[in-house]
């Protein structure tokens, strides 16, 4: 919103990033005050969903910038400026600044910004939504599901699903003297508002009932950051410390129980008066200190790295075990009591091989030490059950997942001739994981690349990387020993020690093959002409894998035009393809007496195999130009574009019967027309049109009702759909220069 003009891209119907307002501002040489009003057509939160501009209305629009014109003119030191964006609308930001330049500067800013969750009110039948405690109507006749819930259509009612940020960030630069300086940030955050949250009943896999609430969200956040700099003539050295402090004001949710099920035990159900709690985020708190430099030893060579260690503690004292039965043995400690610890180190080092020739090292470590204490918890299951006896599967324990992960990287390059380069990359990846199905794996990655200058007028480049990963023996079941009672392990045998099928891999621990060719080729035609063409093709394989992903393959390609016909007309034009395919591989398996467990394999019925092939589609295209008329006294902008996104889901399978997916497509057509007059001294009026539409399908939201699911209450969400415009009259005055 600021009248500064900025590189033109496609963009969507919304008010700019905060960020980028603030930084286009400070560019500005004038003082100035823009007011206007705008209208917009259209009711929908997904069309405002961050800028607040949800509801068929005017608004107004109010921006400033005041302070010294030559705030950023060596010849003048000291400064000063107080910006103001978006004060008319939701995402308003007020920023004040002072200080002396090359000396010290202050500045402090004020920002809010919106959330919007759904496009339309959803629906719940419960009382005081957005609280720690909701409660059903007076009268609600409890049932085994919802299509015996009487009372749940007479007792919907409309609730918005939204947040609300507020952020107050004060900032500090002091330069102390020629070597030594200081950055600080102090930041506040406030985050209010309502977010949807899953409610459930039950104690196994066959008796769940729930419903979709909304759980109120009052977050507090304190971030600090403060940095030391010292610069020396041949190194340079910062020295850090970051904190966060985070806190909920709602420990708990708590909802009445509207199910009654046989298949509880006695009390849970809504007829005995059953109240459910479930735990919300937890208070916690970070820290993290460290050290960065640069050293140079001499003009060819130089070392860059980093070193930092924090702590990560969470001691939010636990809810009882139910909020419905009472429990026979407590819980072991009263809190988690957790404490992380991690490290991170950057070694990176560069040198010139000669005349043709470069060499880069670079190590990485990222390292988690979670010393969170482990402690056996008999739970009373989902409200829903008594409580589980120390053998038993209800007995679990807390598992402090740590991990090790170190990279180390080497790349050359050499200059075959005065326009083309020769590149070779090597990269390994080592890491190491407590309590998954794979304790370690090791990825090797190796690249290809040739670069040309002076191709045709411009520069190109192709690289090709292949990439292997592999990991030590898969214990598919190893979460599953490792969260429960050893004693209780003992007790089984077979099928019992599997939550899923053994065979099952999941894809970020798999052994996988991975082949990758990318390219750009940037040409210019003439003087007014450019093409850049970009574009990666990659596949994934996973040899291993017999259920779960087997191979993914994604391809991307983008061609820019740029245009530039002289000081008075700019333009381009830009069309983006991406398509990602995935096949998975799946198996059905009959539960009770059947004769086809898990396992061993050759006992399987092939004809329970699946597959499902999933192909995702986004084409987006955008053209837009700028044109200064009636010497440069009008300017005009227009800019459009159109996305376009397509899923589609195929499953197979030889002998089990399948229901067919339905296609998930979304579109998004925008369009934004802009003229601004200027005026001789320096004002300027200017007239904003924009029409967005969007236009989506998706079979998880589209006709589902509150109560289309038997066993949980739902918010009744549909997927987006909305065509709207805005328009927008502005005046920007321009003030005399302070001094």
């Amino acid at each position: 919103m600021s009248n500064i003009k900025t590189a033109r891209r496609p963009n969507h119907l919304c008010i700019l990033p905060l960020g980028l307002l603030l930084a286009t501002a400070e560019i500005a040489a004038q003082n100035s005050i823009r007011l206007g009003a705008g209208y917009n057509s259209e009711d929908s939160f997904k069309m405002g969903q961050y800028s607040g501009i949800t509801e068929s209305e005017a608004y107004a629009v109010s921006d400033f910038i005041l302070g010294r014109a030559d705030a950023y003119n060596a010849d003048t030191a000291r400064y000063w400026r107080i910006i103001g964006s978006n004060l008319g609308l939701e995402t308003r930001r007020v920023e004040a600044a002072a200080g002396y330049q090359g000396r010290y500067g202050l500045s402090l800013s004020w920002q809010e910004l919106p959330h919007y969750r759904f496009d339309n009110p959803v629906s719940t039948p419960f009382l005081n939504s957005g609280s720690s405690r909701q409660t059903l109507p007076e009268g609600w006749v409890g049932a085994s599901g919802t299509s015996g819930l009487t009372l749940l259509q007479p007792s919907l009612h409309d609730i918005s699903i939204r947040t609300d940020r507020e952020k107050l960030t004060l900032n500090l630069d002091w330069q102390f003297n020629d070597t030594w300086s200081l950055n600080g940030e102090y930041c506040h955050e406030n985050k209010n508002g309502s977010d949807s949250l899953g409610a459930i009943f039950g104690s196994n896999g066959g008796n769940p009932r729930g419903a979709i609430l909304a759980v109120p969200v009052d977050y507090e956040t304190d971030t600090f950051n403060l940095m030391f700099n010292q610069e020396g003539n041949r190194h340079q050295a910062s020295f850090f410390y970051r904190a966060s402090l985070f806190n909920n004001s709602n420990r708990s949710q708590q909802w009445e129980n509207p199910f009654n099920n046989p298949g509880w035990a006695p009390g849970a159900g809504f007829d005995d008066g059953a109240v459910g709690e479930l735990a919300l985020a937890p208070d916690n708190r970070f820290w993290q200190a460290g050290f960065s430099g640069v050293y140079r030893t001499g003009a060819s060579s130089r070392f860059t790295g980093s070193l930092s260690v924090g702590e990560m503690r969470q001691d939010e004292n636990f809810l009882p075990y139910s909020n419905v039965f009472s429990a026979q043995t407590p819980l072991p400690v009263s809190s988690l009591d957790g404490e992380i610890n991690t490290l991170n180190a950057v070694l990176n080092f560069s040198t010139r091989l000669g005349r043709k020739a470069n060499l880069r090292m670079r190590y990485t470590l990222d390292q988690r030490d979670n010393d969170t204490r482990i402690h056996l918890f008999q739970r009373i299951p989902g409200d829903a059950a008594s409580q589980g006896a120390v053998l038993s599967s209800n007995a679990r324990l807390n598992r402090p997942y740590s991990f090790r992960n170190q990279k180390i990287t080497f790349d050359t390059d050499f200059r075959l001739t005065s326009n083309s380069r020769f590149s070779l990359g090597y990269m390994l990846l080592d890491k190491n994981r407590d309590l998954v199905d794979v304790d370690r794996t090791r990825e090797h990655t190796g690249n290809i690349k040739l670069s040309l200058y002076s191709f045709l007028g411009g520069r190109a480049w192709m690289q090709v990387l292949r990439s292997q990963r592999n990991g030590t023996a898969y214990i598919s079941n190893q979460g599953f020993l490792n969260g429960h009672n050893p004693d209780f392990i003992n007790t089984l045998a077979g099928n019992a020690l599997f939550e899923n099928d053994p065979l099952l891999r999941r894809f970020h621990l798999a052994d996988r093959d991975r082949d990758q060719l990318s390219f750009n080729v940037n040409l210019a035609a003439n003087d007014m002409l450019s093409v850049d063409v970009i574009g990666k093709l990659t596949r994934d394989d996973f040899p291993d894998s017999m259920i779960g992903l087997q191979k993914s393959d994604n391809r991307h390609l983008t061609i820019n035009l740029d245009l530039d016909a002289g000081s008075n007309v700019h333009g381009y034009a830009s069309v983006t393809a991406e398509h990602f395919a995935n096949t998975q591989q799946g198996y059905s398996r009959r539960g009770g007496g059947s004769p086809t467990p898990f396992y061993p394999l050759e006992v399987r019925l092939p004809g329970n195999n699946w597959w499902m092939e999933t192909e995702d589609a986004v084409l987006t295209t955008g053209a837009g130009i700028s044109w200064q008329l009636m010497q440069e006294k009008l300017d005009l902008d227009l800019d459009i574009s159109r996305s376009r996104a397509n899923t589609k889901t195929s499953p197979f399978s030889t002998d089990l019967a399948w229901d067919e997916f339905a296609d998930i497509d979304s579109t998004h057509t925008s369009l934004s027309l802009e003229g601004n007059y200027h005026f001789p001294d320096q004002h300027k009026l200017g007239l904003r049109y924009r029409f967005e539409k969007y236009a989506s399908r998706d079979f998880a939201f589209d006709n589902v009702a509150v109560d289309s699911l038997n066993n949980i209450i739902l918010l009744g969400n549909a997927s987006p759909n909305y065509s709207g415009h805005i328009i927008e009259l502005t005046f920007v005055y321009t003030l005399p220069n302070q001094e």
